[in-house]
């Protein structure tokens, strides 16, 4: 998990200390006010994986899964949604590949705290 904290908060220094290069990877186009405030939903999502994975309860690691799956899988859906309107999505972007992986990378964290709960259970 250090790893996925580093990437998501390089990102979201990035983004938000040069916001048109960075900002670049959206599937629309972006300014500099929107890029910077989404560079908090980045900056955010590092420093929640990198206090679970200094002390991983259960409960924080459900938490921080359901809100990657929700977050990385429910903005593609939306998008997806959207482009059923306007044909205007670049699906070759960077951005589908940053988001999925956010989803998977919650699905898996609440895999493994639902086995957390079972192996608890068990005992």
């Amino acid at each position: 998990m250090p790893v996925e904290s580093a990437i998501l908060g390089l990102y979201g220094v990035r983004l938000l200390l040069s916001p048109l290069t960075f900002g670049s990877i959206w599937p629309w186009p972006i300014d500099a006010f929107h890029a910077q405030v989404y560079s908090a939903i980045f900056l955010a999502g590092a420093g929640g994986i990198y206090l679970v994975w200094r002390s991983a309860p259960r409960e924080e690691l459900l938490v921080l899964g359901l809100a990657q799956s929700l977050i990385g899988l429910l903005a593609i859906l939306g998008i997806v949604i959207t482009d059923a309107a306007v044909h205007r999505i670049d699906w070759t972007a960077s951005w589908l590949t940053l988001f999925g992986w956010i989803g998977v990378s919650g699905v898996f964290k609440l895999y493994a705290a639902s086995r957390y709960f079972s192996s608890q259970s068990a005992s």
